[in-house]
């Protein structure tokens, strides 16, 4: 097999520090560099057809990169970019994947991959280099939408998707799997946003803060963030501020499959909710806005991003500003 060059040279992380409000109306935020993530020679080896999703440990001191492509498998590196270890390894077996994209480190920094080709979870152990493989409940009707797979307190709190159900507040939104992702509970609901408009992307994004037992949540259409407790199961807060720079549209319409029908309401009009963050005192909220006009192959390069930023006090609306590169 011929081997693939690399997609690209190399990739940068920029972490970002707010210092401010540049214009007070619109709350744009300056923006510093703190440090710049270079993939080392290696890495770049081991990287042929990266995904976007990249994860770090709970120590932030590893980082998780995901090849899209054949061999498809995990790499991990130092938060400097040196190449540490592969997992997984490309197939159909009890040890091999066929698809990487879903991941996330377990408390022990362990890596889980959600196949969702073959409909299994792969946990895959690093210490003894055992795989276990638990049941994908797609069988019973749930499908995972978060990308980014995080546990607290030994069990995983994933965004779900119920099939055959409405986007409701009454629907749950979030999924509570044990270790062998067994599921055990289902809370929160979907945003209010929903209520008169179609269904047209409604994947859940999340993002757990552990810390204080929260589960923030989003979905790809939708401009606002919702906070679920973990103890409590109930709603603790939501924005109600959407950020300046997401675009907005009323085309809110069933996704098609037929590309010249797609064309017709143009998906990419509103902005794409991409992933939840936070820190200490703050929620990120990543999103991506498009030109307007549909491509049978996007290319994620000509799209703009933003990320706008919440208190976690009271969930009030701080600032956005556009993310370079």
């Amino acid at each position: 097999m011929k081997k693939m060059k690399p997609q690209l040279p190399f990739f940068i992380i920029v972490l970002v520090l707010l210092i401010g409000c540049s214009d007070e109306k619109s709350k744009q935020l300056e923006i510093e560099v703190l440090k710049e993530f270079v993939l080392g020679d290696k890495a770049q080896e081991q990287l042929h057809h990266m995904h976007t999703n990249v994860i770090s440990s709970t120590g932030g001191d590893e980082f998780a990169f995901s090849n899209t492509s054949s061999p498809k498998n995990v790499i991990i590196t130092d938060n400097n970019g040196q190449f540490i270890e592969k997992i997984g390894k490309e197939g159909r077996g009890p040890d091999e994947i066929q698809d990487a994209r879903f991941k996330g480190f377990d408390d022990e920094d362990n890596i889980v991959v959600l196949d969702k080709q073959s409909a299994f979870f792969k946990h895959f152990n690093r210490t003894t280099k055992e795989v276990f493989s638990y049941e994908y409940p797609i069988k019973n009707g749930v499908v995972v939408t978060s990308r980014n797979l995080e546990m607290c307190g030994g069990n995983w709190y994933l965004g779900i998707q119920l099939l055959g159900e409405s986007n409701l507040i009454t629907v749950p939104i979030i999924g509570e799997f044990d270790s062998e992702f067994n599921l055990v509970d289902k809370f929160g609901g979907y945003d209010p946003y929903f209520n008169g408009r179609a269904d047209i992307m409604n994947e859940t994004v999340t993002s757990v803060d552990c810390s204080n037992g929260i589960v923030y949540t989003s979905h790809g259409k939708v401009p606002y963030i919702q906070a679920f407790s973990i103890k409590s199961k109930q709603l603790v807060g939501n924005t109600d501020k959407i950020p300046s720079s997401i675009m907005l549209s009323n085309k809110f319409e069933k996704m098609v499959t037929n590309p010249n029908t797609i064309t017709k309401y143009l998906s990419e009009e509103q902005s794409m909710s991409l992933y939840l963050g936070q820190d200490d005192s703050s929620i990120y909220h990543v999103f991506r806005s498009d030109k307007g006009v549909f491509n049978q192959r996007r290319v994620l390069n000509d799209s703009d991003y933003f990320v706008a930023v919440y208190s976690k006090e009271n969930l009030s609306y701080v600032g956005e500003t556009k993310l370079p590169g």
